[in-house]
């Protein structure tokens, strides 16, 4: 029976871990809009602190605190 199952189950792909090769070519296809600056700030936060998308996705504004030298993220 669990061979049958390993046979008829579907393989997972692997997803590719982010690279910074990865964020610059994202990059350079931007054109500058608020939305595209928004969108990379997004993308460099994730990377910066190896956030999931549903960790980023849940940010508000009220859960993120600028200080001068760092930022500080409330993550629930």
């Amino acid at each position: 029976m669990e061979s049958a199952l390993r046979i008829l189950s579907h393989r997972k792909s692997k997803k590719l871990p982010m690279t910074t090769e990865i964020l610059f070519n994202f990059l350079q296809s931007l054109d500058g809009s608020l939305v595209d600056t928004k969108c990379m700030a997004m993308a460099l936060l994730a990377y910066a602190r190896f956030l999931r998308f549903d960790e980023l996705s849940n940010l508000r504004l009220m859960d993120v605190t600028a200080h001068p030298t760092y930022l500080f993220l409330a993550i629930y």
